[in-house]
């Protein structure tokens, strides 16, 4: 239901937004956590990650 609201809703054609509903079915813009949009934390992750599947 919620991924048919997003292609087909044209208040929902933002790029890059990561969408949430609350209880009573509306639909709000996420904000990101500090800690999600922390680049330096994300490269780290991203190393990691090559590590562990073989990539690096």
């Amino acid at each position: 239901k919620r991924l048919a609201q997003v292609v087909s809703d044209p208040s929902l054609t933002k790029s890059g937004v990561y969408w949430s509903w609350n209880n009573a079915s509306a639909s709000f813009e996420n904000q990101l956590s500090e800690e999600a949009s922390d680049v330096e934390k994300a490269r780290k992750v991203w190393e990691i990650s090559e590590k562990l599947v073989g990539l690096a």
